[in-house]
């Protein structure tokens, strides 16, 4: 991971969307409302993913790449009474990754930490009927609504910011992958 160069794929952005590779964390705490994608005036984090499109085949062994069209993205956060929350520092930084020790745990259905759903609207009904899978899947049919749903480790060292090491180093994911589990040691 570096900030002084072009990703080898492209990424959709939320939160401040006045950045480059030198942006400070200051530039991002102070944007202003207007200038960010997220509904939360107190979060002016930056999120990102791997940006999802749409693959047609032409039928002349071409395929054709669409930018999906993200009509929403709420990036939260899981409160739980029974613990207490408290912000990471100012200039931390974090990246989940799917192969890390605990990821395959978690709050989601009780066992995972990433799921996809994809959803279909009733005729004449309010409700939807969703198909879901515990990890990373691209349905083979259009969906009326996709969500792709992941959880962050929330165990910190408590040292590092994340700005000396891979982004992820710092962090791990509770033993039994819940947000008020147990922190493995280290």
């Amino acid at each position: 991971i570096t900030q002084t160069c072009a990703s080898d794929h492209v990424h959709t952005f939320y939160g401040p969307q006045n950045f480059h590779p030198q942006t400070s964390y200051e530039d991002i705490r102070d944007t202003p409302p207007r200038f960010s994608t997220t509904p939360f005036v107190e979060n002016q984090s930056l999120y990102w993913h791997p940006t999802i499109y749409e693959v047609i085949d032409n039928g002349d062994g071409t395929k054709t790449y669409i930018r999906s069209e993200i009509i929403e993205s709420t990036p939260y956060y899981r409160w739980n009474d029974a613990s207490v929350t408290e912000a990471f520092p100012p200039g931390f930084r974090m990246i989940a990754h799917s192969n890390d020790f605990g990821a395959n745990k978690g709050e989601l259905d009780d066992e995972f930490n990433l799921r996809t759903e994809c959803c279909f609207r009733q005729d004449g009904d309010e409700g939807v009927e969703c198909d879901y899978w515990n990890d990373l899947h691209f349905p083979s049919s259009s969906c009326d609504y996709l969500e792709i749903l992941f959880a962050m480790p929330t165990c910190w060292n408590g040292q590092s910011l994340g700005d000396d090491n891979d982004h992820k180093s710092h962090m791990r994911y509770t033993l039994n992958g819940k947000v008020n589990g147990s922190c493995p040691n280290g």
